[in-house]
């Protein structure tokens, strides 16, 4: 069952990903709120 394999690789590859792009964009959110203060 290879293919239920790479779907779960898929599924914690884009959690993962999903993750990172969220830490970002509260990490952008936070400096612009810095640099208004």
């Amino acid at each position: 069952i290879a293919s239920d394999r790479d779907t779960i690789k898929n599924k914690e590859i884009a959690f993962k990903e999903s993750l990172i792009l969220c830490s970002k964009r509260i990490n952008t959110t936070y400096r612009g709120n810095e640099t208004q203060a």
